[in-house]
């Protein structure tokens, strides 16, 4: 697994996964370690994979699907994640 850290945010968040914009271009079906700080959660770190990648304003948005979320983490995206329809 490559070590390069890219910085970004995320811009829309569910229980599965997230969009974020990202400093850089990110290889789409890339497993990705993502250090993520949640309001109510101690920085952790969680997995993703990434589904997709588009370019934006240098950077990139991608597709995030979640594989690992710890427990405390996954209940503080619960809270932030719009209610379903």
């Amino acid at each position: 697994m490559d070590s390069e850290t890219i910085s970004g945010r995320i811009v829309r968040v569910s229980e599965r996964g997230a969009e974020a914009l990202v400093e850089a271009s990110v290889v789409p079906r890339s497993d990705l370690r993502l250090d993520l700080t949640v309001p109510g959660a101690e920085p952790t770190q969680i997995y993703a994979k990434a589904l997709s990648s588009e370019p934006e304003n240098g950077g990139a948005r991608v597709r995030l699907r979640f594989t690992a979320v710890p427990e405390s983490v996954g209940a503080a995206l619960n809270d932030l994640a719009p209610e379903s329809a």
